[in-house]
C-alpha cells in the first residue's frame, strides 16, 4: 500500500517534502522569469495599464496592436473571437 513512502491511495503527482526541497527546472525558469518582470516593472521598463474601449485614438490604438498580439501568438484561434476578448 505504500510506494517510496507515499500511500498508494493518494495521487500520484502528490510531492513529498523531499522533492519540495529541490526545485525542477520548470519552477526555477518560472520563478526566474517572474523575478525578471518584476525587476523589469520596478524599473519603469514594464508597465501594466488596464485599457478601455473609450473612443479615444491613444486607447483604441493600444487595443489593436493587443488584437494583433494575439492573433500573432495564437494563430489557430479564429479572429472573430479574439475581436470580442479584447
Amino acid at each position: 500500500k505504500f510506494f517510496n513512502g507515499v500511500q498508494m491511495s493518494e495521487p500520484l503527482t502528490k510531492r513529498t517534502k523531499l522533492d519540495e526541497a529541490q526545485p525542477t527546472e520548470i519552477e526555477v525558469e518560472i520563478k526566474s522569469r517572474d523575478f525578471t518582470a518584476k525587476q523589469e516593472e520596478e524599473a519603469g521598463i514594464l508597465q501594466f495599464k488596464a485599457i478601455v474601449n473609450d473612443g479615444t485614438p491613444t486607447n483604441l490604438r493600444f487595443l489593436c496592436e493587443l488584437k494583433e498580439i494575439f492573433g500573432t501568438q495564437l494563430p489557430k484561434m479564429p479572429k472573430e473571437y479574439i475581436v470580442r476578448l479584447v
